[in-house]
């Protein structure tokens, strides 16, 4: 008898659940319908608005030789921090003003393009795919927990573990060679300008055709995320119609007993583990608690594995490892939490009484694009601003160096 290897076995039990899943829809077709409309609604009214200009955008500016151009401007901050090159810096502010997954995405057509090289684009991607400031205040702070301070502190200690993963990944194979060297700090105006017209040059492209690509690109893109949005909130609604959830609780109930935890709880982190937003709605429907936002924190920072699944759908196309860059999440969870610890006994979760009542309404479609795109051009300015304030330091002491 042939021997059967994991690979096989792999092979084998794919389709065996890939026919599960649709005998599960002809089952219960009233739900996973429901569950299919949720999806959509959710990918039209808020993905949509909030990533396709985003992502329009950054395809147009990389083409333009934007990228090259913020990356000189940014080396004295990214390189000695993060040991990647300054146009990383595009990345890092993107995935976190834009959110999942644009991070990755970003990153991938920077390996593609062969902007970084391929240890930098894993550094890179450890910390730079992150969540929006639109969904963590905006859909949770606000929508959920009906709080933004918890929105703010799930920000805070959200963006500070990842600057921290980056940090940790600085040293990941840090004796390997790198095209990467610190360069000089005089003339940066120029080089980058100079960097950006080299860009333009080896592109050689009208800017009607760059519009034309980037639309189509972003097209592309914008519609394999929906399909994984509206695939995994099915996947969540068969988890919950087959009792499969309620079978998963049952495996932690010995920790549930021993700490008295609200099963709830339980099930909220494990949904969220799949698709965070439903995660997300369960934890916060129970009493606040220091488990229940920091459980939020958790999924949040995890990603759970449909953003996994778009983000994986964009780095899969280079050479980027992607265990290695959901172990890098996973530290980015266990920083978060750890973050979490510290500053929650510290942090004000007081409403303000400016603040008179929730409103449902509070980010309509239009809010969303102003909201992500003054955050997008607040953190570019503020980088540039730190960035040139570096430069002169480090001029200056040049200077006296000599």
């Amino acid at each position: 008898m042939p021997k059967l290897s994991f690979k096989k076995l792999i092979n084998l039990l794919i389709p065996i659940l890939i026919a599960i899943f649709n005998i599960v829809i002809l089952m219960f077709p009233q739900e996973i319908i429901k569950a299919s409309k949720d999806g959509l609604l959710l990918w039209v009214n808020n993905v949509i608005p909030s990533l396709l200009p985003f992502i329009i955008g950054t395809n147009i500016l990389t083409k333009l030789g934007a990228i090259n151009f913020i990356g000189t401007f940014l080396e004295p901050i990214m390189y000695p921090l993060f040991r990647i090159p300054g146009s990383g810096g595009f990345a890092l502010i993107t995935g976190m003003t834009s959110g999942y997954p644009m991070g990755a995405k970003v990153i991938s057509d920077m390996r593609i393009n062969k902007t970084i090289t391929k240890i930098e684009a894993q550094r890179l991607v450890s910390f730079c795919n992150n969540s929006g400031p639109l969904f963590i205040l905006g859909a949770v702070g606000i929508g959920i927990f009906k709080n933004p301070n918890v929105g703010y502190f799930l920000m805070i200690i959200h963006y500070l573990a990842a600057i921290l993963n980056g940090f940790i990944f600085r040293y990941y194979k840090r004796n390997s060679n790198t095209k990467i060297s610190y360069v000089r700090t005089t003339n940066l105006p120029y080089r980058a300008y100079q960097a950006m017209c080299r860009h333009r040059q080896i592109e050689n492209k009208s800017f009607g055709h760059i519009l034309g690509e980037s639309i189509n690109n972003s097209m592309q893109s914008i519609l394999q995320i929906g399909g994984f949005i509206i695939l995994f909130c099915v996947l969540v609604e068969i988890a919950k119609v087959t009792q499969l959830l309620n079978f998963l609780v049952l495996l932690f109930t010995p920790i549930i007993t021993k700490f008295n935890i609200d099963i709830n709880i339980v099930q909220g982190f494990l949904i969220g583990l799949l698709e965070v937003t439903n995660g997300a709605n369960i934890l916060g429907a129970e009493e606040f608690s220091k488990l229940q936002v920091l459980s939020v924190a958790a999924i949040v920072s995890f990603g759970g594995i449909s953003i996994h699944a778009q983000s994986i759908n964009f780095l899969s196309k280079t050479d980027i490892n992607i265990y290695l860059y959901i172990i890098s999440k996973l530290i980015h969870t266990i920083n978060t939490v750890i973050l979490g610890l510290i500053i929650y006994p510290i942090f004000n979760f007081k409403i303000s009484s400016t603040i008179t009542a929730y409103n449902p309404n509070y980010f309509n479609k239009l809010d969303a694009f102003v909201f992500s795109t003054t955050i997008f051009t607040f953190s570019i300015i503020i980088t540039f601003v730190i960035s040139i304030f570096l430069n002169i330091i480090l001029h200056i002491k040049t200077k006296k160096d000599f």
